[in-house]
């Protein structure tokens, strides 16, 4: 008799949902965290599967949009900065 075993990703940021199916003379020997398991099972396949973008390359392209809002933070502050000093010098 076969065991289905469903992981939610509620942990997770980027899947739903993990199922198991596990082998009869396999039950015992089931990892100690099949959520991180699940985690490396999925992620070994997308770097095997062409045409998905890899979570971890997904990651680094969130990199890029921290700096761009930093740049508009400081942008914004320069700004800012500007127009107090302009309001103060053109009222004095």
């Amino acid at each position: 008799m076969k065991r289905q075993v469903t992981i939610d990703g509620d942990k997770s940021d980027w899947y739903e949902k993990a199922v198991f199916i596990l082998k009869e003379r396999e039950i015992n020997n089931i990892p100690d965290n099949l959520f991180l398991y699940a985690e490396n099972i999925i992620e070994n396949h997308l770097k095997k599967t062409p045409g998905i973008i890899p979570y971890k390359k997904y990651e680094k392209k969130t990199s890029n949009a921290k700096t761009i809002d930093r740049f508009f933070n400081i942008s914004l502050a320069v700004c800012g900065i500007t127009f107090i000093i302009g309001t103060v010098l053109y009222f004095s």
